[in-house]
């Protein structure tokens, strides 16, 4: 099972893991991408490692996570045929303004989340926030239904998911993998 999380753009101008990075240390999160890591042209696994105090086990506070990371150019949902006649007023549904924007991206990114480890859905929200901020980014979150369109509520859900976190940490169940260092 998966999670996944769908983030539409019109550009990609000022986006990089750099200024990602940035952003969370901004937010208050440690968070650094592989050195080799760039958020604009690489495709597949994203690995990060986090540090956090809060989270710290058997005297370790970085933890080695990642997401799975695409974006292909956005293909819009092609029209279907419009009604013409009475059937047309009672079949035109009005489009949302995140509708709207959506049409106009011209980038659609994913992050994908395992659950191999629990900072994953961490790392896909930070990127979501920082995405919504930084690119004027929506945030599609087809698990609930819910498009984001302002980083405040992105990081209000983040905020729970770190409530959980803590309580699944004293539990004892809190899965993690410790950090090393970078591989090649």
């Amino acid at each position: 099972m998966s999670m996944d999380y769908y983030f539409y753009l019109r550009d990609t101008r000022g986006f990089s893991s750099q200024s990602f990075e940035a952003f969370c240390a901004s937010v208050g999160y440690s968070v650094r991408l592989h050195p080799n890591a760039n958020l604009v042209t690489d495709k597949g696994f994203l690995p990060a490692c986090l540090t956090d105090e809060r989270f710290t086990m058997d005297g370790n506070d970085r933890f080695l996570t990642g997401i799975d990371w695409f974006f292909a150019p956005h293909q819009p949902e092609l029209e279907e045929k419009k009604p013409s006649g009475l059937r047309a007023l009672f079949r035109r549904k009005a489009e949302s303004p995140v509708q709207k924007q959506i049409r106009n991206s011209t980038v659609e990114m994913s992050a994908g989340c395992h659950f191999i480890d629990a900072f994953e859905l961490l790392i896909a929200h930070l990127l979501g926030a920082y995405l919504i901020k930084s690119c004027g980014a929506v945030m599609y979150d087809p698990q609930s239904g819910m498009y984001y369109t302002d980083a405040a509520a992105v990081q209000e859900t983040l905020n729970g998911l770190v409530k959980a976190m803590l309580a699944s940490k004293e539990k004892g169940t809190l899965r993690v993998h410790p950090f090393e260092e970078w591989k090649s």
